[in-house]
């Protein structure tokens, strides 16, 4: 843990040597509402050729700001908001469809709207 101005931040690294297929998804919210700022590293693959490091900096989480949310898919490796993995986008009525032409990724979430 360190501070900034006096509110409490906090530092984590996930490691995920091994997962099998899906979707994962980690919500990081604050348990009474205290604002608080999160740097988290994601290391998937570690210590190998492959390995993908994706880091969230100083991101604020409490009180009117919503949960954190960070997904990927494995075993591709690919996080939800990588943009530039993707080559396109489709959004429609209740999903979002984000692919990949030279992988032939294919990811599609529903969302609230």
């Amino acid at each position: 843990k360190s501070s900034i101005a006096g509110i409490a931040s906090l530092k984590k690294v996930f490691s995920l040597a091994r997962a099998s297929k899906g979707v994962y998804s980690f919500i990081v919210e604050s348990e009474r509402g205290d604002v608080r700022y999160v740097d988290l590293t994601f290391r998937l693959y570690g210590g190998r050729s492959s390995e993908k490091l994706k880091a969230y900096k100083c991101v604020e989480i409490g009180r009117e700001s919503p949960p954190l949310e960070v997904k990927f898919i494995m075993p591709e490796a690919v996080f939800w908001d990588d943009e530039d993995y993707f080559t396109g986008t489709i959004e429609g009525p209740g999903a979002v469809t984000k692919f990949n032409d030279e992988t032939g990724l294919i990811w599609k979430e529903k969302t609230l709207y």
